[in-house]
């Protein structure tokens, strides 16, 4: 179970995982924007989205929406510059690895739940890049905006350009950094029925915080992973 983490989330997450790895240009292509609207508007109303296969590019532009509307990023932006302290003021990968490692295990359950599932699937679409051309750079150039929100300023660009780097290396070194809790599992074949999930939340009302959660009564998958440690 995925606690802490949004359902709708999850079940993006998994779509994509079963039919978007091998999608050329999986998170460039824009797909039917028709298709995308219909998507969003069916996950507000609390609807069973019923993804199709040929949704996929579709389904890629819902997530990176999703991600792009958390009012404060997936990542708050003093989370964020405490982050980046580690790699410009901390010398040695390892010492870096090292000291990341515990900023991360520092956040919020569901923060750090949501960034375990997330970075694992990117870092599987990235070991595609030789078939989707998603490389861990091409897809910190997409997701870094949306994961961390870089206020204006008048380093907002030096600051935007760090995030992205930050996104790339936490992509790069998940599995030293992030414990894979959410292996991908099998998915049924009832794809556009909606026997395989619950309804998901609004999309409307998890970006303002109001996120319907997949929890679960086992303990918490945080304090499992601080074990493994």
């Amino acid at each position: 179970m995925r606690q802490g983490v949004p359902v709708v989330l999850v079940q993006m997450l998994e779509f994509l995982e079963q039919y978007g790895l091998h999608q050329r240009e999986l998170f460039r292509a824009s797909g039917s924007e028709a298709r995308r609207v219909e998507l969003r508007e069916s996950l507000d109303r609390g609807e069973d989205p019923a993804f199709r296969s040929d949704d996929v590019h579709a389904v890629a532009s819902l997530l990176i929406l999703f991600l792009r509307e958390l009012p404060q990023g997936l990542i708050p932006v003093r989370d964020a510059r405490q982050l980046l302290r580690v790699y410009t003021k901390t010398k040695g990968m390892a010492l870096n690895l090292k000291r990341a490692k515990k900023v991360l295990y520092s956040y919020a359950p569901e923060t750090f739940n949501i960034l375990s599932l997330l970075f694992h699937f990117l870092s599987r679409v990235a070991a595609q890049c030789h078939v989707n051309h998603m490389s861990s750079k091409d897809l910190s150039n997409v997701f870094g905006p949306c994961i961390f929100h870089v206020p204006d300023s008048c380093i907002k660009l030096v600051e935007q350009e760090l995030c992205t780097y930050l996104t790339q290396h936490l992509i790069d070194s998940v599995t030293v950094l992030l414990p894979n809790m959410y292996p991908p599992e099998p998915r049924c074949d009832a794809l556009s029925t909606g026997d395989c999930a619950p309804p998901p939340a609004l999309l409307s009302s998890l970006s303002a915080g109001g996120a319907k959660t997949a929890n679960s009564p086992v303990p918490s998958i945080r304090s499992v992973a601080e074990e493994r440690v």
